[in-house]
C-alpha cells in the first residue's frame, strides 16, 4: 500500500486489503485494514480528517525509506504522488518496480508500453487522465491492484485491460466510463470492483459481472446513467446473483421490478450494505416492506420519487427494525406545513 500526501478515504484503504489478504473473506479483509488503520491513527502517523486520512509527507518519507531499506532495493517503489507532472515517467523508470503511485498529477494521457514484470500496485486516481492507449497494460503480468478513480474525462479502457490477469482490485469509481469492454471478463481473479458515481456508465456487457466467481466487494452506488433501460437493470442483477462470494455489495436501484429482484435473491439481501433507490417511473405504489430482510443495511439513499405517493421513510425504517442510516434528496415536504396558496 501506497499513502500519498493527499487525502485517501478510509473505506478505499480498507478495501486495498481484500488482495492484500487472500483467501479471506472480504469483511475480513476490511476490518484488517481498519485495524490497521486504527494503529497508525492511534500512533499519530495518520492524521485523522473525518471520513479521510492523510499521511504528511515527512512520514511517507520515512515510511518509504524503510520499506525500501526492507525489500533491499529503494527503486521497488516509484511514489510521485503530487509532484505537478504533465506526462508520465520515462519507460525506463519503471523497470523493476513492485509499488507506483503518481496520484494527484496532471498526465492526461499514458501512451507508451512501460515493461514492468514485477509490478504489483499502480494508483492512478485524480490524474486528469483522459486515455490510456492500447499496450499500456501488455507488460504487466502480475498487477494486483489497478486504481484510476477520479480521472472524470477517461471515457474508456483499452482492450488488452484483459492481460491483467493477476488484477485483483479494480477502481474505476468517478470516472467518465460510458462502457465496460467485454474482454474484462477475462479477468478471473477479480475481487474488488468499484464503479461508484460513474453516472457515463450505460452499457454493462452481458456475461461479465458473472464471470467473477470470487468476487468479495462491489460497488454500484449511483452507477449507470438514469436512462439504463430495466431489461438491461434486470439483466444486471440477474448476473450479481451468480457472485456467491460476494459479501459487500452498493448499488442503485431504478425500478419496482428491480427492487423486487433484488430482495428476492438471499445472497443480495445478506450483501447489500448501501441501497440507493432512484426515479422508479415504473410504479406509483411500491412495496418496501422487503428491506426488511436487508439485515446488513446501513445506508439507505432516496432520490427523486416524484412519480410515487408521499411515504413517511422514517417511519417505515422504524417498523422494519433496520439499523440504516436514511438519506434523502431532495428533502421531503413536512406534512405539518400548511400547503402553499
Amino acid at each position: 500500500m501506497i499513502f500519498g500526501t493527499i487525502k485517501a478515504l478510509t473505506r478505499e484503504l480498507r478495501s486495498y486489503y481484500v488482495p492484500c489478504l487472500d483467501g479471506r473473506a472480504g469483511t475480513t479483509a476490511e476490518n484488517r485494514g481498519y485495524s490497521v488503520i486504527g494503529h497508525l491513527l492511534r500512533a499519530c502517523l495518520l492524521e485523522d480528517r473525518g471520513d479521510c486520512v492523510r499521511m504528511h509527507d515527512v512520514i511517507r518519507d520515512m515510511a518509504l525509506w524503510i520499506a525500501s531499506d526492507i525489500e533491499r532495493d529503494q527503486h521497488k517503489f516509484f511514489v510521485q504522488t503530487g509532484h505537478q507532472l504533465s506526462k508520465a515517467p520515462e519507460v525506463g523508470k519503471w523497470d523493476g518496480v513492485r509499488r507506483v503511485s503518481l496520484m494527484a498529477n496532471h498526465i492526461e494521457h499514458l501512451s507508451e508500453t512501460p515493461s514492468c514484470s514485477n509490478l504489483r500496485t499502480l494508483f492512478l486516481g485524480s490524474i486528469h487522465l483522459s486515455k490510456i492507449s492500447r499496450g499500456f497494460f501488455q507488460s504487466m503480468p502480475n498487477l494486483t491492484v489497478l486504481d484510476l478513480s477520479n480521472n472524470k474525462s477517461l471515457l474508456g479502457l483499452p482492450r488488452d485491460v484483459c492481460e491483467l490477469l493477476s488484477l485483483q482490485y479494480l477502481n474505476l469509481s468517478r470516472t467518465g466510463i460510458t462502457e465496460l469492454p467485454t474482454e474484462l471478463k477475462e479477468l478471473k481473479e477479480l475481487r474488488c470492483l468499484n464503479l461508484e458515481y460513474t453516472d457515463s456508465l450505460s452499457l454493462l456487457p452481458d456475461g461479465v459481472i458473472s464471470c467473477f466467481s470470487k468476487m468479495r466487494i462491489l460497488r454500484m452506488f449511483r452507477c449507470g446513467s438514469s436512462d439504463v433501460s430495466l431489461v438491461d437493470e434486470l439483466q444486471c442483477l440477474k448476473e450479481l446473483q451468480c457472485l456467491k462470494e460476494l459479501n459487500l455489495l452498493t448499488v442503485t436501484i431504478r425500478s419496482a421490478a428491480a427492487l423486487d429482484q433484488l430482495s428476492s435473491s438471499r445472497g443480495m439481501q445478506n450483501s447489500t450494505r448501501v441501497l440507493h433507490l432512484e426515479l422508479f417511473h415504473d410504479s406509483k405504489v411500491v412495496n418496501f416492506s422487503s428491506l426488511a430482510n436487508m439485515k446488513n443495511l446501513d445506508s439507505l439513499h432516496i432520490s427523486q420519487f416524484w412519480s410515487l405517493e408521499e411515504i413517511d421513510w422514517e417511519k417505515e425504517l422504524q417498523k422494519m427494525q433496520l439499523p440504516t442510516t436514511l438519506h434523502m434528496w431532495p428533502q421531503p415536504r413536512d406534512p405539518s406545513a400548511a400547503s402553499p396558496e
